[in-house]
């Protein structure tokens, strides 16, 4: 029961219940602040029926979406999919051959800051795999992305391995069984490195954050962090 607590406290923050049409398990990822130009990736799944994504962001801004596929877990990309809206309806993406990496994106394309949410997992089909590498985001100022969770129930001890060139906040979101955020923990003063061991207790599961001070210098940071099941 708490394994499907988890599955729907992910699929509510992400988009309600329009992922539940997928069948696939779901990968959430949402953030606030993002500025123009700024971009947050998931981590990438793996299917060799494709993967599906929704996703949306505030006052209707018309932001860019995007699913790209690499043969490889770190190797060039291919664009798959593109659109240019508020809202990304639910959408299925495939390469044109079997196998590979898939991940999904946002670009603020608004001429304002945007709050956004993205859902994204692989479809039902061979090689099937999800939470494979690190989330990724280009934020500038008050910028924040959230991705990357475990569960005290499956895995009592995690590895949060992250990096950053500009210092920043890494936290992590606490959570019950039922999905109820109960508080969130900063991880360290702004760094532009953490290697932290997590241990959720058996009754919570975690999401990891990363926000940009309000002044970074240079002013846009690169994130990358990803939590690995020890």
């Amino acid at each position: 029961m708490k394994l499907r607590n988890l599955f729907l406290a992910v699929t509510a923050l992400a988009v309600g219940g329009a992922v539940l049409l997928t069948g696939g398990a779901a990968q959430a990822a949402d953030g606030g602040g993002v500025p123009p130009g700024g971009v947050v990736c998931t981590d990438r799944a793996r299917s060799d029926a494709g993967v599906w994504a929704y996703g949306n962001a505030t006052l209707k801004a018309p932001v860019t979406w995007t699913v790209r596929w690499s043969s490889t877990a770190d190797g060039s990309e291919v664009e798959l999919l593109r659109r240019t809206a508020w809202e990304l309806q639910t959408v299925t993406a495939v390469a044109p051959v079997p196998g590979g990496y898939y991940r999904a994106c946002l670009t603020n394309t608004a001429s304002g800051p945007v709050t956004y949410r993205l859902s994204f997992g692989p479809r039902p089909g061979a090689g099937q795999a999800f939470g494979i590498g690190p989330h990724t985001a280009v934020l500038g100022a008050n910028g924040r992305a959230c991705g990357e969770w475990i569960a005290g129930w499956e895995t009592p001890v995690a590895r949060l391995v992250g990096t950053s060139d500009v210092p920043v906040h890494f936290s992590v979101r606490v959570a019950n069984g039922d999905g109820e955020v109960l508080r969130e923990d900063i991880l360290a003063p702004p760094t532009t490195a953490i290697d932290r061991v997590l241990t959720p207790a058996a009754t919570e599961s975690y999401e990891v954050c990363v926000r940009v001070p309000h002044s970074p210098s240079p002013p846009t940071a690169t994130i990358s962090w990803e939590v690995s099941r020890r």
